[in-house]
C-alpha cells in the first residue's frame, strides 16, 4: 500500500523533469544529439565489423602485466620528443636517415659482408689494435712534425732513392754476387779474421808501394850496366848496395820462411 503510494508520488515528478528537460532541449540541442546519438550508432557498428572484440583478451593481458602503462609512457615520450624537435633538428634526423640508407646501400654493392672475416681475424689475435696503434702513433708524428721537418724528411728521402738508383746503375749486384760466393766458400770469413791485421799494417804496405814507384823511377834514370865481372866487384863494393842488398835478402828470408809455414 506505501509502495503503490510512493510510485504514484514519484510518477508526477518524473513527468516534471521530462517536461522541463524537453523545455528546455533547443532544436540546435537535439540535432547535436542526434548527429551524436548516429556517430555512436556508427562507432559501435565499426568496432563490431572490425573484429576489436578479439583484441580484448590482449588488452586485458597487457593492462594486466602492465604492458599497456609501458606503450602508453613510450608514446608520451615520442610526443615529448617530437614537440621538442624543431624544423631543422626534423631536418638533420632526415638527412642523416639518408645518408645512412646511402652508407648502407654502398656497403651492400661494395661486398663489404666478404671483408667481415678478415676483421673477425684480425679482431681476434689483436692485430686490428695493433693497426689502430701504428696509425694513432703515425697522426702522433704527423702532428708533431713541422714544415721544416717535412721538408728534410722529403730530401732524406731524395737523397735515399738517389743513392739507391746509383747502386743499381753502378752494378752492385755483381758485388753482392762475390760477396755471397765468398761467403759460401768461407773467404769472407777468413777476410774479416785477417781484415783488422791488414787495415793494421796498411801504411807499411802503402810505403812498399811507394817505394817500389820510387825505385822504378830511379832505375829509369841509372846508366846502364857496363857488365862483367869488375862492374859487379864495383857495384858490391858500395856500401849502400851492400845494404839494400842485405835489406832485400831479409826480406826474401821471411817470405821463403813464411811460405814454408804455410805450406806445413
Amino acid at each position: 500500500m506505501d509502495d503503490n503510494t510512493s510510485t504514484a508520488g514519484a510518477l508526477p515528478e518524473v513527468e516534471r523533469v521530462l517536461q522541463a528537460a524537453k523545455d528546455s532541449v533547443t532544436d540546435d540541442m537535439v540535432s547535436r544529439l542526434a548527429e551524436n546519438g548516429a556517430q555512436a550508432l556508427d562507432l559501435l557498428d565499426k568496432f563490431n565489423r572490425s573484429g576489436v572484440d578479439k583484441a580484448l583478451p590482449a588488452l586485458a593481458q597487457m593492462v594486466h602485466n602492465g604492458d599497456l602503462d609501458r606503450l602508453c609512457s613510450l608514446a608520451r615520450v615520442y610526443g615529448a620528443a617530437e614537440d621538442a624537435a624543431s624544423d631543422d633538428m626534423v631536418g638533420r634526423f632526415t638527412e642523416l636517415a639518408g645518408t645512412s640508407f646511402d652508407l648502407l646501400d654502398r656497403l651492400n654493392r661494395s661486398g663489404f659482408e666478404r671483408a667481415l672475416p678478415v676483421l673477425a681475424r684480425l679482431v681476434d689475435n689483436g692485430d686490428l689494435q695493433r693497426i689502430v696503434d701504428i696509425a694513432r702513433t703515425v697522426a702522433a708524428a704527423e702532428d708533431a712534425m713541422n714544415d721544416d721537418m717535412v721538408g728534410r724528411v722529403a730530401q732524406m728521402a731524395a737523397e735515399a732513392l738517389s743513392v739507391i738508383d746509383r747502386l743499381n746503375r753502378s752494378g752492385v749486384e755483381r758485388l753482392i754476387d762475390i760477396l755471397d760466393r765468398l761467403n759460401n766458400s768461407g773467404s769472407l770469413d777468413i777476410l774479416a779474421d785477417k781484415l783488422p791485421s791488414m787495415i793494421k799494417h796498411i801504411d807499411m804496405v802503402d810505403q812498399l808501394a811507394g817505394c817500389l814507384n820510387q825505385g822504378a823511377e830511379d832505375a829509369k834514370q841509372l846508366p846502364p850496366p857496363a857488365g862483367g865481372i869488375m862492374a859487379m866487384v864495383r857495384l858490391m863494393s858500395d856500401a849502400e848496395n851492400q845494404a839494400a842488398l842485405q835489406f832485400v835478402m831479409s826480406i826474401g828470408k821471411r817470405m821463403r820462411t813464411s811460405c814454408n809455414t804455410g805450406k806445413r
